[in-house]
């Protein structure tokens, strides 16, 4: 059957020379071979080919069929790993079902339908476990659930700091941050927002200049309150209109807009902070 499958493949014609090469036999008697085969209905055969899929189908059973119950299961976690599926998908998570005569063995993969194994398998599984239970004493049973509930605690721990980090992340993402946001003209007449949380007014113009050359020319800077949300949710949003890949197309009216500073209500809240606006509505008064 190597030699068959070796000298087809998928498709083609057989090659019935090299085939009786590698087994020593001559054509007529591979072909009584392949045709007592096809009699005791292990091949499909037409007399001139056989059916390769179906072969490869047969000989893969009686291969699995060779393999203990524990050497398929490991075989199909790790192939269950490899196509990222969960662990919970794989061969050996089953479902034990209470019959009148005994207990018997259902697939419980979660993707695949229910069924029970077929016998010779489910003996095969109970004297693997029998052969195991034997092997073993109590005391490794214990120390071995031990150290599954260590390992379940430890992951515990370690879903719960994350939870904590990612909590603390988004704490942090809340607290406004001070900081400065520039508009800038290019010689093409085209414009550009930026903006910097940690350095000053004199340092981003020369920062920017470094990067951007020094044919630039600074329209108009504010000092935001809450940098990233003035800039994100509000100039982001304002202009969305007037953006072309990373720049805007401004009128002197936009620019005249920014430069005003006349920002509604939730922009200046991140623009100034509650505590200026507040002071200035007193004063108003």
């Amino acid at each position: 059957m190597n030699a068959y499958c070796m000298h087809n493949g998928y498709y083609g014609e057989p090659n019935f020379e090299e085939m009786g090469k590698m087994t020593g036999k001559g054509k007529s008697e591979i072909l009584r071979i392949l045709k007592s085969l096809y009699e005791n209905q292990k091949i499909s055969f037409d007399g001139q080919a056989i059916d390769i899929m179906a072969l490869y189908r047969k000989l893969n059973s009686i291969l699995e069929s060779e393999k203990s119950i524990g050497s398929r299961i490991a075989e199909s976690r790790y192939q269950m790993r490899m196509m990222g599926s969960y662990d919970d998908n794989h061969m050996g998570m089953v479902e034990l079902y209470p019959l009148e005569s005994g207990v018997s063995v259902l697939s419980n993969t979660g993707w695949g339908s229910r069924k029970m194994w077929n016998k010779d398998d489910m003996l095969k599984l109970a004297d693997e476990i029998k052969s195991f239970a034997e092997d073993v004493t109590q005391d490794y049973i214990d120390n071995y659930n031990l150290q599954l509930e260590e390992k379940r605690k430890f992951e515990l721990e370690r879903i719960q700091e994350r939870n904590k980090q990612r909590a603390e992340e988004k704490r942090q993402r809340e607290i406004p941050k001070p900081g400065l946001i520039l508009l800038i003209r290019y010689p093409n007449s085209l414009y550009r927002f930026t903006y910097s949380t940690s350095l000053s007014l004199q340092a981003k113009i020369e920062n920017i200049k470094v990067q951007e050359g020094d044919n630039i020319q600074i329209i108009h800077s504010l000092e935001t309150h809450d940098t990233l949300k003035f800039y994100h949710k509000f100039i982001e949003t304002q202009f969305s209109s007037r953006l072309e890949g990373r720049y805007y197309h401004f009128t002197d009216e936009d620019v005249q807009y920014f430069s005003d500073e006349k920002f509604p209500a939730n922009a200046l809240e991140w623009f100034k902070g509650p505590s200026i606006i507040e002071e200035e509505m007193t004063s108003s008064r």
